[in-house]
């Protein structure tokens, strides 16, 4: 008797496990994302390949186009100050560097190209500009600020990647860490 009572729903540990498991796949039928958690991109990983056009309808594959070169990949967006403030630091990385492999790729995130060009028109950079107009890379690369700003190896592994703000300093100190 003892043993059939154990197994009766809302009573003893049996019941309240049973709860737990409805109240789990409840919550996990409303909620998806939060039932499974999703892995975070860590130091070591691959980088997501993602494919977008640059301001000239050219299309650039990361991490693919990138291979044999350390990349920089710069996450931004028009308004951002922070972003703003980085992109002359990462110019001048650009120009330094370049000839030893180093590649700047920035990433607008969602805007339109008219306004991307007018922005990067006024800030003189030369490394290629590239269009995530639906966030597609963004969500790839889990960018959930701006700046986000990732380091990749020439095999096109994730070495460094910085939420906000960079300085001129630590940018080239993280890039001459993987040149």
């Amino acid at each position: 008797m003892a043993e059939q009572r154990r197994y009766r729903a809302g009573e003893g540990f049996t019941g309240s496990a049973l709860r737990v498991l409805v109240l789990t796949l409840s919550l996990g039928l409303a909620f998806p994302q939060a039932a499974v958690p999703q892995a975070l991109l860590k130091i070591g990983d691959p980088a997501p390949r993602v494919s977008l056009n640059d301001l000239t309808g050219n299309e650039l594959t990361i991490p693919d186009s990138l291979r044999g070169s350390v990349a920089v990949i710069h996450f931004w967006a028009e308004g951002c100050s922070s972003c703003a403030r980085e992109m002359p630091a990462l110019e001048a990385l650009y120009a330094e560097y370049r000839k030893k492999g180093f590649v700047v790729i920035a990433v607008n995130v969602g805007q339109k190209k008219d306004a991307v060009s007018a922005f990067v028109g006024t800030m003189g950079v030369s490394y290629p500009v590239v269009l995530d107009p639906d966030n597609y890379a963004a969500k790839r690369y889990e960018v959930f600020g701006l700046p986000r700003t990732f380091f990749l190896d020439r095999k096109g592994f994730i070495r460094y990647k910085i939420l906000g703000e960079a300085s001129e300093k630590t940018l080239k100190r993280l890039a001459l860490k993987i040149l």
